[in-house]
């Protein structure tokens, strides 16, 4: 009499494994309201918008508004490493 086994789960192949465009993710935290109002803004986008991801607008709107905002801190350091020299 054979006995039954379990058949083994085999992982289907994909293709594009390993050449995602945007490898790394994160996770940011806030509050109910700040939540909340984002997923105002993104179904504003989705209703409205090109089709951006929150990766396109991180990447085109985000980043350099912050690097805009940091850039008096990048001047302090800078002149910090100056004083150290």
């Amino acid at each position: 009499m054979a006995t039954e086994t379990k058949k083994a789960y085999v992982r289907k192949r994909h293709d594009h494994q390993g050449s995602v465009l945007r490898p790394r993710k994160m996770e940011i935290r806030m509050s109910e309201a700040a939540s909340n109002r984002l997923a105002s803004i993104q179904g504003l986008i989705y209703r409205f918008g090109h089709g951006e991801t929150m990766a396109d607008l991180f990447e085109k709107v985000m980043l350099p508004v912050l690097e805009i905002y940091v850039k008096p801190y990048a001047e302090m350091a800078r002149e910090q490493r100056e004083k150290e020299a």
